[in-house]
Formats: C-alpha cells, structure tokens, sequence
C-alpha cells in the first residue's frame, strides 16, 4: 500500500513537472517594476506540497542601483498553482487563498486575505470576460474591481487579468501594493513557453511614468497595445454633461466611468454608439474603462 501511494505521488508530481501548471508553469517568468530605480523578477525555484496540494515556489529576486553599483538580493518567495482555472497563491507556505478565477463569470465575487490571521482582506468581483491574443494566441481575460479596507478607508481599483500572465497593473501579489515599499510595480516583462515574450502597453497612466529609473529592456518581447488595434471615439472631450461615445464593432460592451482614485462611478453596457449622461459627477478628470477591449481613454469633467 505504502508502495503503490508513492507510486502514485511521483506520477502526479512527474506529470505537474512535464505539463506545468497552466496559469504558472516552470517555464514562466514575471518582471515588475520596483521604485525608485529596480526591477523585481519572479521565477519557478521547485515544487513543493502546500494542504496536500502540489504548488509551485517562485522566487522574488530584486535588483537595483546603490550607489552606482547593481545589487542583486533575494526577498522571498510566492507560491502559486492553477487547477483547471482557479489560480491559488500563498505567501507563507501555509496560508491558501484563491488569486484568479478564469471560470467564474460577471458578478461573482471573492475575498482574499493576506494570511491566517484573517485580518487584512481584499474583495474580487468579476465585472466583465472576454478574450484577448498575445502573439496569436487566444487566452482568457478578465475585468476585475478590487475592494480593500486600509485604516477604515476603502480603496478600489479596476484591472485587467489575463490568463498565465496575471494583472496588467497590479503586482502578483495584491497585498505587497504599499507606497514605499520594494515590491508592488507594474509588470514589465512576461514570459512562458506558451506566450512567448510579452510586454503589456502599461507604461504611462494619467501622464505618469509608472517605470523606475533603472533600464532594463524585456528580450525579444512582443508589445500588446489594445488602443493601437481599435479605434474608439468619444465626445467632447472636455465634456460638461453628455459624453458620446463609438465603438468600431456592434457587440454589447461593458464600459465604466473611473476616477483617478479608481472609483466607479458610472458602469453601463452599450453597443456600438451611446451618449451617456454625466452631469451629475464633479469636475475633474476621468478615465473612460471599454472592458470587451481593455481600452482606457482619457477626459475632463468641466
């Protein structure tokens, strides 16, 4: 008996090692930004057994400029595995909460909590799914509203999730988004054998520069820019109470109306053309969200 359990173990584990495991494989590898002037990258280390479940342990090593020299340190590690579309994480080694759900559909939600403690949480909601091709491959991709409650304040944020990459703005790891901490920047490279190499259009947001000083340019990579394939056009721009707006293809999109603090204020599902009222919203500046094609468009309230 003791035998064939072993047996039976090393198949599974075999198997695990030859297929990887979807979402995050041997082969993958992330590279996030890391203020003031690094990157961090994220690579596959081993496998290990996490509540009888096979994870994968991915590495976080950091590299940055002190004092003119390149320091290269490790700090930490994340755990991560897919079974059959459920994305789980731990931070610890211990702790198992659920990072992505590219089966659940509009309107689900989920919370996740940064350890055992069960204190500090973030709340996942689904709020649109659609596809998306990177280097001619056809893969899941999701709008996600990210709710977390820091000091009794609420912060939002809306993302788009793709399918073996993760989050096109957040880091890996939700809960490492700190102002002045070493880890939370933007993906800047992404790569597995299935994809190939992969740079998202994140670059710039609201005219800011979300990449450090440190240079760094991604192999080989392929640049995804969504705004580059669909031509979308809304107006006027700035808008004092109607803002019209026309999409190049008839099927029904999901679209939302976002301040710069990543609240939703406006959602609404269109198809082709719609004049949306927003005379109600104060004046400022907003970021119009079409979800079908992960298009984000700027303009003023005024």
């Amino acid at each position: 008996m003791l035998l064939s359990r072993i047996l039976i173990f090393s198949f599974v584990l075999s198997f695990n090692l030859s297929f990887g495991q979807g979402f995050a494989g041997e082969d993958s590898e992330w590279i996030f930004n890391s203020e003031p002037n690094g990157i961090i990258q994220i690579d596959y280390e081993k496998d290990t057994i996490i509540n009888d479940e096979i994870f994968g342990k991915y590495l976080k090593t950091i590299t940055r400029l002190i004092d003119q020299d390149t320091v290269r340190f490790e700090i930490g590690s994340i755990y991560l595995t897919d079974n059959n579309g459920i994305v789980k994480y731990s931070n610890d080694g211990f702790y198992i909460d659920t990072l992505f759900n590219f089966i659940a559909e509009p309107g689900d939600k989920w919370k996740i909590y940064e350890d055992s403690t069960l204190v500090d949480s973030i709340e996942i909601e689904v709020l649109d799914i659609f596809s998306s091709t990177i280097n001619n491959v056809e893969i899941k991709t999701q709008s996600l509203l990210y709710k977390r409650v820091v000091g009794g304040n609420e912060r939002t944020f809306v993302d788009t999730i793709y399918e073996f990459i993760g989050a096109k703005y957040l880091y890996l790891d939700p809960f490492d988004v700190e102002e002045g901490s070493p880890e939370g920047g933007v993906l800047r490279c992404f790569t597995n054998e299935i994809l190939g190499n992969v740079q998202l259009d994140n670059r710039f947001t609201l005219g800011v520069d979300l990449y450090s000083m440190f240079d760094y340019e991604c192999k080989k990579t392929t640049s995804l820019n969504f705004n580059d394939e669909f031509e979308i056009s809304f107006y006027p721009n700035p808008s004092h109470s109607v803002l019209n707006i026309e999409l190049p293809f008839p099927l029904k999109s999901n679209i939302q109306i976002i301040d710069i603090a990543g609240n939703v204020h406006l959602e609404n599902n269109i198809s082709e053309s719609a004049s949306i009222d927003i005379s109600h919203l104060t004046n400022g500046m907003y970021f119009l969200l079409i979800n079908r094609t992960d298009t984000f468009k700027f303009f003023k309230l005024e």
